[in-house]
């Protein structure tokens, strides 16, 4: 999902890992069933998580507490697992797949274990030729699964080397070939595509659109593929935005429910980014009085975020003071919990009018919810006193 609202700060992070959860959420079969393909992503809804069992094909020794909020999570939980796994119990996970080799678990748990067990780039260390293994026998055999698309199961061209990703590609190419027209599958190539081919990504994305027009998340997923290609490319920078605009407004009128407030705020972004000061004021006014409405859980985020917006409007429009004012607000807002940390850049372009005090109040407010980089904010409050100027970076 492409929820958060600093991607130009956050993007090169998001390039590197692509950790946003998956379009697809399938139930995957245990000992010698096949994968049990129970929803597609044309539902636009995730299934009902894993339940843990124990089968007699499935090894007594796997044992898992399952987090009941979807499979990826799930699927995750067993990942971690592998951390603790004994080279014993490694060896009996081995075996076992060799006579049920669609026994997901015991694979997913292997992976992390060769994950932790691995450092390093070195490409040809024993434990990540086996991850390779069990990556590929992932992406061969059940190419439409969560699991498929799981961050750990992905193959980094960075990591495991430019052969390694030939060969996932050659797979991915010949899934796509053979089914043209499974929606969890395009899907899935297009999330892998994304970094490495995003021609073949938006292609593959505009092709999901056609074949499932009520879907929110072929837009979504297309606004992210846009902002990408306007990273590093200032000729057309606006262009590819402007595109990246109008799959969010798509996005927001075919999303229901908890959706459409993730979806304001990179329409009124993305509409600050393009130029289109109307258009951010309205969306991000919208965007605030979602608090109000049938969401709470987005009620801090959604008064941060939107204030931040109309700050950066009004600034814009040469309205000083109600830039501040809604900078101030923005650090206020109610139990606010951001995963990347605070919008700094309303903050960055008031310092650059001289309006000190305003900018260190906001840094202040931000200690009471940013608790892990407080010495960070401390930093630069002194730096802005002494009359220099922070780089606001995050990381």
């Amino acid at each position: 999902m492409i929820r958060t609202t600093r991607v130009r700060s956050c993007l090169t992070v998001l390039m590197v890992t692509l950790t946003f959860f998956a379009l697809v959420q399938v139930s995957l079969a245990t000992g010698d069933e096949r994968t049990s393909e129970t929803k597609s992503l044309g539902a636009g809804k995730c299934t009902k998580a894993i339940q843990a069992k124990e089968t007699s094909s499935q090894p007594s020794y796997l044992k898992v507490e399952l987090d009941p909020l979807s499979e990826h999570s799930h699927l995750f939980d067993i990942f971690m697992v592998g951390e603790k796994l004994t080279e014993d119990v490694v060896e009996k996970y081995e075996e076992h797949l060799k006579v049920s080799p669609n026994d997901i678990e015991p694979r997913v748990a292997l992976l992390g274990y060769y994950h932790f067990k691995s450092s390093g780039f070195n490409r040809h260390r024993p434990e990540k030729q086996a991850s390779l293994r069990h990556q590929l026998w992932i992406i061969k055999n059940i190419p439409g699964s969560v699991a498929a698309n799981h961050p750990f199961v992905r193959t980094s061209r960075f990591e495991r080397g430019h052969e390694a990703y030939l060969t996932v590609k050659k797979l991915w190419l010949e899934h796509i070939k053979k089914q043209s027209k499974d929606l969890r599958i395009l899907a899935n190539a297009a999330h892998f595509f994304t970094l490495y081919d995003r021609a073949l990504s938006e292609k593959l994305l505009k092709e999901g659109k056609i074949l499932d027009p009520g879907n929110p998340d072929w837009p979504k997923r297309l606004v992210l593929v846009y902002e990408l290609y306007a990273i590093g490319n200032e000729a057309k920078k606006t262009e590819w935005m402007q595109k990246a605009l109008a799959e969010a407004e798509e996005a927001f009128e075919l999303a229901e429910g908890v959706e459409k407030p993730r979806i304001l705020e990179d329409i009124a972004r993305i509409s600050l980014e393009v130029g289109d000061l109307d258009k951010a004021k309205t969306y991000s006014t919208r965007l605030i009085d979602t608090a109000n409405e049938q969401y709470p859980w987005n009620k801090a985020s959604a008064i941060h975020y939107g204030n931040v917006f109309l700050g950066r409007v009004a600034l814009k429009n040469g309205d000083i003071d109600k830039a501040k004012e809604h900078l101030l607000k923005a650090g206020n807002a109610p139990g606010f919990i951001p995963d990347l940390g605070p919008d700094l850049l309303l903050a960055k372009e008031l310092l650059a009018k001289g309006e000190t005090e305003a900018v260190l109040q906001y840094l202040t407010l931000c200690e009471t919810f940013w608790e892990g980089k407080r010495p960070k904010l401390k930093l630069w409050k002194s730096m802005i006193k002494e009359g220099r100027v922070p780089d606001f970076k995050h990381y």
